[in-house]
């Protein structure tokens, strides 16, 4: 990738300004969500920001005349708490709602991609990642982690929850950032190309988190314990305790932020126990397409941005199972 090429950013902010910055466009990036996996997920503010303003971008690159336009979606719409997600391919027909494991988050964007193929005078594409890490970060699981280990200062570890058997698919950014561009080098190629999903992820190992995040954490000098280790179904069962009562009051009375912010019970699951992981297949052969960076490559950066991060820095409101702000 060429890293030297220097590029014109110029800020927008609010919707009103749709018409402003789509003047002249030729292709739109809609990189623009928010998720909430939390114990009481704030539904009206997915909707509003994942649904509502999607329709209002299209109507504006409508009006504008846009050619393209690159809709970032998620690689949790494909998902089930079934047991397990492996290799899974690009389904237009999801799974049952009662076996998703954020639904409201996931109805939100299969809303969105459906807004988005409508228009049939621009051409679409959505692409689903996994999540991410490496430069930029301040939400995934690794920052978890360092929040964690800055909170604990008697031994600044890691404790490890469950048998290190569960698989979560993680994507380097950079990787992701290739794929999306590829996605818009690839509709210019084929203008007839059009109305497609893909999932964009590189070839990081299926492994479990904390062994994925072993080396990122070790450049920060925070060592995952090899004397606390939580087994899943006890973790489980004692924060399903934790939590019944309060999702039972929630019917009541909202809960205070804090507790409404905690992470549901799908959040274990998915982290800790379930195997999750995606088929590049399709990216490979329609677009032609290969992650830059290896495996090798991708956590050296990363590591090199995450020792340097500035932990206390990060925004109160973003974790990697909710950011709404």
């Amino acid at each position: 990738m060429d890293e030297t090429r220097s590029i014109s950013v110029e800020s927008f902010v609010g919707q009103e300004s749709f018409e402003r910055f789509l003047d002249g466009a030729s292709t739109v990036f809609n990189l623009h969500e928010v998720w909430d996996f939390s114990l009481q997920p704030n539904k009206k503010k997915m909707w509003e920001e994942n649904v509502n303003a999607v329709e209002r971008l299209m109507v504006a690159c409508r009006a504008a005349k846009v050619a393209r336009v690159v809709h970032l979606s998620s690689a949790f719409v494909n998902t089930s708490i079934r047991w397990p997600n492996t290799n899974l391919v690009e389904l237009t027909e999801m799974p049952p709602k009662s076996e998703a494991p954020f639904p409201d988050y996931i109805d939100s964007k299969i809303e969105s991609e459906r807004i988005v193929f409508e228009y049939d005078d621009i051409q679409t594409f959505a692409v689903r990642l996994c999540p991410l890490i490496g430069e930029g970060d301040q939400s995934s699981i690794v920052c978890n982690a360092l929040r964690f280990a800055q909170w604990n200062k008697l031994s600044q570890s890691l404790p490890v929850i469950g048998d290190r058997g569960g698989v979560l698919q993680i994507t380097y950014a950079g990787n992701a950032a290739s794929g999306l561009a590829r996605v818009m080098e690839k509709m210019i190629e084929q203008p007839t190309l059009t109305k497609e999903v893909v999932f964009v992820v590189d070839d990081a190992p299926k492994k479990d988190v904390f062994t994925f995040m072993e080396p990122l954490l070790e450049a920060r000098g925070v060592p995952i314990s090899s004397a606390i280790r939580v087994p899943f179904f006890f973790a489980y069962v004692l924060y399903w305790l934790i939590v019944s009562p309060l999702l039972f009051i929630s019917q009541i009375v909202p809960l205070p932020t804090s507790v409404a912010r905690l992470p549901s019970l799908a959040v274990l699951y998915m982290t800790f126990y379930h195997w999750t992981f995606f088929s590049p297949n399709k990216s490979r052969l329609l677009l032609d397409w290969v992650p830059p960076y290896d495996y090798r490559q991708a956590m050296r950066r990363s590591a090199a941005y995450y020792k340097s991060l500035d932990v206390a820095s990060l925004p109160e409101s973003s974790r990697s199972w909710c950011c709404v702000e």
